[in-house]
Order: structure tokens, then C-alpha cells, then sequence
């Protein structure tokens, strides 16, 4: 899913949001910052933690692979919802 397919999706489900004449390049704007922000937050937190009440918890981990020189490491973003999010309208 690319940010203007999850537009197309708010839109359909949300129209209202979109009543004051949001313009989509606005709209794509405004989920790029969203994103970044919590890209940024993630990597600020020690525990590589950050939670959106009411939405989720953001979690990067490194994660290790091989043995001995081929070891790699990687850094992975997890994300857990919240239950109740699911059942919030929007």
C-alpha cells in the first residue's frame, strides 16, 4: 500500500474528513509528516518504543542473523494495535 492508496481508503470511509476541501497532495502531506515523526520518535526513545494512545505501540528491534563474520544485523519496526482502536469508528 503506497500513501495514496491509504488516502483513497480514508476517503471512502471518511468522506466528511475531506467536506472543507482538503486537497489530496495536502492530505498525502499530512500522512508523510505523521510518519516521519513517529520514524523519528522511534529511533529518539531508548527503548526504541513509542505508543499512540488510542492507536498502538511502535517497537524497533535489531535483530541478528548468522554466525561468526556472516552475522548481520538489522534494525525491524514492529507494530501492535490496540484492541480498542480496531473498534473506534474511522
Amino acid at each position: 500500500m503506497d500513501l495514496k492508496e491509504m488516502l483513497e481508503e480514508i476517503k471512502a470511509k471518511k468522506p466528511e474528513l475531506f467536506s472543507d476541501g482538503l486537497s489530496d497532495e495536502k492530505a498525502i502531506s499530512l500522512l508523510r509528516a505523521a510518519f516521519r515523526l513517529v520514524g523519528r520518535r522511534v529511533n529518539q526513545e531508548k527503548d526504541g518504543r513509542v505508543t499512540i494512545r488510542g492507536f498502538g505501540t511502535f517497537r524497533v528491534r535489531n535483530v541478528a542473523r548468522g554466525e561468526g563474520r556472516d552475522r548481520v544485523s538489522r534494525r525491524v519496526v514492529n507494530f501492535k494495535s490496540r484492541k480498542e482502536a480496531d473498534k473506534l469508528p474511522g
